[in-house]
C-alpha cells in the first residue's frame, strides 16, 4: 500500500462511525481517570504540611522558652533569688514577606463636553524566581516571629516598688515591648 493509502484509510476511520466511537470513548476514558484520581488523597502535601506547622510551633515554643530562661537568668541577678519564675507568651504565628513589584497604568480619555477624564489604576505582582530546573517561587524577603504578648514574672520581691520597677525595665527593654505588657506579681505564701 502506498502513503497516500494510508491516509485515506485513517482520514475515513477517523471522521466515520466509528472514528466518532473511539473518539467518545477515549474521552469517556479521560474523564472517568480525572474523577477517579480526585478521589486519592494527596497524603504526601498534607503530611508535608501537617510536619511543616508542626516544624514552627515547636520552633516558636523553643523561642518561647529560651526567651523566658534568659530573662529568668538577668532578673535573677537583679533580685538575687533562685526560684523566679518567668512565662512569655506569643500570639499568632509567623508571617512571611515577599517581594513585589507595582505597576501603574493611568488612561487618559476625553468626554463629550470637552472635559479630559483621568483613570489610575495600579497593579501589584510577586516578584518570582525561576530556577534552573524549571521551579517557581516567590522570592522571601524575612519572617517575622511571633509577637510577644506578654510576660509574667512571680517573684518574692515584687512588693518591693524599686525592685518591681527595676524588673519591669528589664523585661521591657530586653524585649523592646511596653511595660502594660508586663506583669510582676509576688509569690503566694509559702507554709
Amino acid at each position: 500500500m502506498s502513503e497516500r493509502e494510508d491516509k485515506k484509510k485513517w482520514t475515513k476511520l477517523i471522521t466515520g462511525p466509528a472514528g466518532m466511537r473511539i473518539l467518545l470513548i477515549l474521552g469517556f476514558l479521560g474523564m472517568f481517570f480525572l474523577l477517579v484520581s480526585s478521589f486519592f488523597p494527596q497524603g504526601q502535601t498534607e503530611e508535608a504540611n501537617t510536619n511543616t506547622e508542626q516544624q514552627e510551633e515547636d520552633l516558636w515554643e523553643e523561642y518561647a522558652s529560651q526567651t523566658e530562661e534568659k530573662i529568668r537568668r538577668i532578673l535573677s541577678s537583679v533580685t538575687a533569688e533562685d526560684d523566679l519564675q518567668v512565662l512569655v507568651t506569643l500570639s499568632g504565628t509567623s508571617a512571611d514577606i515577599y517581594a513585589t513589584e507595582e505597576s501603574a497604568d493611568t488612561q487618559t480619555s476625553q468626554g463629550g463636553s470637552g472635559t479630559v477624564e483621568e483613570r489610575s489604576q495600579t497593579r501589584s505582582e510577586y516578584v518570582i524566581l525561576r530556577s534552573s530546573n524549571g521551579s517557581e517561587q516567590a522570592l522571601k524577603l524575612k519572617t517575622l516571629s511571633p509577637e510577644i504578648c506578654g510576660v509574667v514574672v512571680v517573684s518574692r520581691f515584687a512588693d518591693d516598688p524599686v525592685l518591681r520597677e527595676a524588673m519591669v525595665r528589664v523585661v521591657t527593654t530586653s524585649l523592646q515591648i511596653s511595660s502594660t505588657r508586663v506583669c510582676v506579681v509576688a509569690r503566694g505564701d509559702e507554709e
